[in-house]
């Protein structure tokens, strides 16, 4: 299991939202985690768009940073002040 599987399980949130082919996880304003994601499709320091299964994901902020790629994750960090979902 993943940290973020462990953390579902131990909140008893596991079988309500793993099924989804996507996740995002917002730490504050300062960072995300997003599993699931097929490709990035665009990358700036304020704006990155990712392709996910089922449809594409916009994430917008100041000084944004990718930390980790790979494995179908993506970490970023910097100012997040929106996502949206296409």
């Amino acid at each position: 299991m993943t940290f973020i599987e462990d953390a579902l399980f131990y909140l008893g949130l596991g079988k309500e939202i793993t099924p989804y082919s996507h996740r995002v996880t917002l730490y504050g304003k300062s960072g995300c985690l997003i599993e699931g994601v097929k490709k990035i499709l665009f990358f700036s320091e304020n704006r990155i768009e990712f392709s996910l299964k089922n449809c594409a994901l916009t994430v917008v902020g100041e000084n944004l940073k990718i930390k980790k790629y790979g494995d179908g994750e993506v970490a970023i960090v910097g100012v997040i002040t929106g996502a949206n979902f296409k």
